[in-house]
């Protein structure tokens, strides 16, 4: 049960005899019936005595709290309802259970380069051009991905895991690409995509992304990450801090292409 409690005001008169607050037998009685401490209530009544009506008051605070509403700061009659409340469940909870796990236990290091970008965006519309040949739209999260893959080949040591033991070196190379959903943060994985061409990395992106609104994606497609890729440049941003994807080692945030 919710006891509501409330802050003094200066000079406030709450103590009788013995410290205890000074009630009157009828407040005290109702008080007792609803399950309220004295203590932590307001006296409205003369020299700071609680009486019936701050014990009704409180009372109707309680079940306000109850049905998910919460008093504001400064005062118990101004409240403060909520629109709605959506309980973390399944991948959802999955999601942000790593995300405060990598937040409060790892040391987050940001290291940030601008490069030119010149020749990627080149690259992208000569493949655009190619668009019918390729049977899909490269998009720039495909070639990330694809560029990512290969980099890690050459340097394994950020295609790895790491628990309180042992940092693991995977084989595989498995990137995941974080996707901002109505319902959440998503982060499904591409598989072997050191080994797929571009217009199959974007066909499985699609696809992905596709399930993912729908909220039909696999364990499977959400599973076995080795590395992560966060692109912010849509959305028009520059720079950011990304958060580790445990027990990933790394992860790349890409800003915006100016």
């Amino acid at each position: 049960m919710v006891k509501p409690t409330v802050a003094e005001a200066p000079g406030q008169v709450h103590a009788g005899r013995e410290g205890r607050a000074a009630i009157s037998p009828v407040a005290r009685k109702l008080a007792k019936e609803h399950g309220l401490d004295p203590a932590g209530l307001k006296g409205t009544g003369p020299g700071g005595r609680i009486v019936k009506e701050d014990v009704l008051e409180a009372i109707e605070i309680q079940k306000a709290a109850a049905q998910g509403q919460v008093a504001s700061e400064t005062g118990i009659g101004k409240l403060k309802k909520i629109k709605q409340v959506v309980t973390l469940s399944g991948i959802r909870k999955v999601i942000f259970n790593r995300m405060y796990r990598s937040v409060q236990e790892t040391a987050q290091l940001t290291i940030t380069s601008e490069v030119d970008a010149d020749r990627f965006a080149q690259f992208r519309k000569d493949l655009a051009d190619r668009q019918d040949q390729l049977g899909v739209k490269v998009s720039y999260n495909a070639i990330l991905i694809k560029a990512v893959a290969l980099a890690l080949k050459q340097h394994e040591q950020f295609n790895a895991s790491i628990d309180d033991k042992n940092i693991t070196l995977w084989e595989s190379i498995n990137i995941g690409l974080a996707m901002d959903m109505p319902h959440g943060l998503i982060v499904p994985v591409i598989h072997d995509a050191d080994s797929k061409d571009l217009a199959a990395v974007q066909r499985e992106l699609e696809d992905l992304a596709e399930k993912a609104r729908a909220k039909k994606l696999s364990l499977e497609q959400i599973s076995g990450g080795t590395f992560t890729v966060t692109n912010l440049g849509p959305l028009d941003v520059e720079a950011f801090t990304p958060v580790l994807n445990l027990p990933e080692v790394g992860i790349l945030g890409v800003g915006k292409i100016a």
